[in-house]
């Protein structure tokens, strides 16, 4: 009886494992992945420029390390920041690219690790100070 009642029971669990043939997805857009700004060429390309703008409009940029600061730190930071102040986390690589040739270049020794870059356009007191 004992045999019995586990033979069944093995059965039963099999079955659910062996359930309708899984049905195709559509193709789906994940957070980032392979077409993400940061993965794609022109994704790439139109971060450069970005930074490429902010670096010339900008009266003082400096970095911060981003490690070990959360994720809900970052978001206040952000929403602190006043108004001409763009702060963005960016690749080492993209930034390399986008101080090359400026009078940023220099800078390069710093772009290890994960960094925050403050480009701060108008009044650098309100910036410095928040």
């Amino acid at each position: 009886m004992k045999q019995s009642l586990f033979v069944l029971g093995l059965a039963a669990t099999a079955t659910a494992f062996t359930g309708p043939s899984p049905t195709t997805r559509a193709d789906t857009a994940l957070f980032g992945g392979a077409r993400g700004a940061s993965t794609t060429l022109e994704g790439k390309t139109a971060t450069i420029t970005k930074v490429k703008e902010l670096l010339d409009s900008s009266e003082m940029i400096f970095s911060v390390p981003a490690s070990g600061i959360t994720v809900s730190q970052v978001q206040g930071l952000r929403r602190s920041l006043p108004e001409g102040t763009t702060m963005s986390v960016v690749k080492n690589k993209l930034m390399a690219r986008a101080i090359e040739g400026t009078d940023y270049e220099t800078s390069g020794d710093l772009l290890k690790g994960a960094n925050m870059w403050f480009f701060i356009e108008e009044d650098i007191g309100a910036s410095v100070i928040f």
